[in-house]
C-alpha cells in the first residue's frame, strides 16, 4: 500500500525489492531521475523508484522528489522507469514501486554472457553461494523458462489447435473434393449433352464453377463469423493480444477454393474429353 499527501487512503502497488544493479541486469531504462546507489545509505529506507504507470495513477507529471509512504517508511521518488511487463500478458501493466531494502531480497539474478559454459557457470555460482550463505539451500531456474511456464497452457493449446485445425481443414477439403467429384460424376450425361450441343470446356467449367462457388460462399458466410467470434472471445483473456488478421480467414478459404477448383476442373475436363456417346449412355 502506497500513500501520498494527495491520496492518504492509499493505493495498492506491486513491488520488487532490488539492488543498484537490477535495472542494468534486466536492461530497464530510467525515463527520469537516478538509480539506487550503494554510496547512499538512505536509499535502502527512504528512496523509491516507480514506473510510468504508477506516476500516471498518482497524477504526477514530475514525480521526482515527491513524498510517499510505502512499507511503513516515509520516503521520496528518486527515479521513474519505463513500463515493462513484470507479470504475464494476461495482465495489464500495473503500478510498480521498487525499493532497495536488503531485508527483502529473496533471490539473486545472474546474467551470463552469450556463449558461456552453462554448467560451469552454474557450478561456480553454487560454490560462491555456499561460501557466502552456508546452510541456505541453493536452487535456480532460468528467466526464459519461468516465463515459458507462465504460458505453458497457451503453448499446449496452440499445439492442440494446430493439430485439430490441420485435421479439420484436411477433412473439410477431402469432403469438398469427394462431394464435387461424386456430384459431377452424376452429371456426366449433362456434360455429354452440352458437348454435343457445342459447349466448350471453358463454358462447362464456368457453369459448374458458378454452381459450386455458391455452395462454398454460403458455407463461408456461416463458418467465418463463428470462427472470428470464437477467436476474438479467446483473445479477450489477454490484456495484450494480437489482432485477428485477414489471413486467419483467407488461408482456409483459399485452400477450400483451391480444392474446389481442382476437383471440379478434373471431373469436368475428364468428362468433356470422353466420348459424349458413352457419357449419354451411362445409367
Amino acid at each position: 500500500m502506497v500513500k501520498t499527501d494527495d491520496k492518504p487512503e492509499g493505493i495498492t502497488f506491486d513491488w520488487i525489492s532490488v539492488d543498484s544493479d537490477y535495472l542494468t541486469t534486466y536492461g530497464i531504462s530510467l525515463t527520469a531521475g537516478r538509480n539506487f546507489s550503494k554510496e547512499r545509505s538512505s536509499d535502502t529506507t527512504q528512496a523509491f523508484i516507480i514506473n510510468e504507470t504508477a506516476a500516471n495513477v498518482l497524477g504526477w507529471e514530475n514525480p521526482l522528489g515527491k513524498s510517499l509512504t510505502a512499507f511503513g517508511n516515509d520516503g521520496y521518488v528518486i527515479g521513474v522507469i519505463q513500463d515493462f511487463n513484470f507479470l504475464s500478458l494476461h495482465n495489464k501493466i500495473s503500478p510498480l514501486i521498487l525499493w532497495s531494502n536488503p531485508d527483502y531480497y529473496f533471490s539473486v539474478s545472474v546474467k551470463y554472457q552469450s556463449g558461456a559454459q552453462i554448467s560451469e557457470t552454474i557450478s561456480f555460482i553454487e560454490t560462491t553461494w555456499n561460501q557466502m550463505l552456508p546452510g541456505v539451500l541453493f536452487s535456480y531456474d532460468f528467466v526464459n523458462d519461468r516465463f515459458a511456464n507462465v504460458y505453458k497452457a497457451e503453448q499446449q493449446a496452440q499445439t492442440l489447435f494446430l493439430i485439430f485445425s490441420v485435421l479439420a481443414v484436411f477433412i473439410a477439403i477431402l469432403g469438398l473434393f469427394s462431394f464435387a467429384t461424386y456430384s459431377i460424376q452424376q452429371k456426366q450425361k449433362e456434360i455429354g449433352i452440352r458437348k454435343v450441343l457445342g459447349a466448350t470446356v471453358r463454358d462447362m467449367l464456368g457453369h459448374f464453377y458458378s454452381s459450386y462457388l455458391t455452395f462454398l460462399f454460403i458455407a463461408s458466410v456461416i463458418a467465418f463469423p463463428i470462427v472470428y467470434i470464437w477467436a476474438k472471445s479467446w483473445l479477450q483473456n489477454f490484456s495484450y493480444r494480437a489482432q485477428i488478421g485477414i489471413d486467419t480467414i483467407f488461408i482456409p478459404g483459399l485452400l477450400a477454393l483451391l480444392a474446389l477448383f481442382i476437383s471440379v476442373s478434373y471431373q469436368v475436363i475428364k468428362g468433356a474429353l470422353a466420348n459424349p456417346v458413352d457419357s449419354i449412355r451411362m445409367d
